[in-house]
């Protein structure tokens, strides 16, 4: 009971926040522009968390996550994709965590700048929808909550099937996004598992598991290319 009056509570305010915030009128990457420009790195958390709560929140969420990539790895990945990076709060974890090379890119030039030099990671602003690297480069491409922010669907195929292009075959997809029924708006779209199995029809998307952050559904998916 009190899980579910949380949730109403928060998508409430979420509710009146958008109607009031005059960046909700904003589409694509003129909305990821100017909302980064407002809020900086903290543009890419739910804005619902206050300042002192961020470090926490992605503690938490590589805890929900890293357990399920690293129990599909095999051990002979050696190069990472960290697709729609952000500021690069998760991609050096990804190098670590495969003992080679990571690549953070982002279609945000003010994230890319403010994400941190680190050895192995390397950070690249990408063109909405094109991917800078030849065919087969990756063993991993790893998504972290990117595609519910893709409400073009000619962006959206294009980037389907650039991730298929980089991807070698038998390489791993690890895609995590939020999977809540929500409203659609301008710069966010809902979408389920099955929408999402069917998008990456060059492999076999597994459902493995879910968290929740703010009353919301993360669920958490993978697959090798075939």
């Amino acid at each position: 009971m009190k899980d579910r009056l949380y949730s109403w509570v928060v998508n409430l305010y979420r509710k009146v926040r958008r109607r009031l915030d005059p960046l909700s009128r904003l589409e694509g990457m003129a909305y990821w522009n100017k909302r980064v420009e407002r809020y900086g790195n903290r543009a890419v958390f739910d804005l619902t968390h206050p300042e002192d709560e961020l470090e926490q929140v992605t503690s938490r969420q590589k805890e929900a996550v890293f357990p399920y990539l690293k129990a599909h790895l095999r051990g002979d990945e050696r190069t990472v994709l960290d697709f729609g990076c952000g500021s690069g709060r998760l991609t050096a974890d990804l190098a670590s965590i495969i003992g080679g090379e990571a690549y953070g890119v982002d279609p945000v030039g003010a994230l890319i700048e403010a994400a941190p030099a680190c050895d192995g990671v390397h950070f690249q602003v990408m063109p909405e929808g094109e991917l800078p690297f030849a065919d087969s480069f990756f063993d991993v491409v790893f998504i972290f909550v990117v595609f519910c922010n893709i409400t073009d669907d000619a962006v959206l195929a294009r980037t389907v099937g650039e991730l298929r292009r980089v991807l070698r075959p038998g390489g791993l997809l690890f895609f995590v996004d939020n999977t809540t029924d929500f409203p659609d708006a301008n710069y966010v779209r809902s979408r389920n598992v099955e929408e999402y199995q069917q998008m990456f029809d060059f492999l076999t998307l597994e459902h493995l598991g879910d968290f929740y952050d703010l009353g919301d559904r993360y669920s958490i998916m993978a697959g090798r290319k075939t």
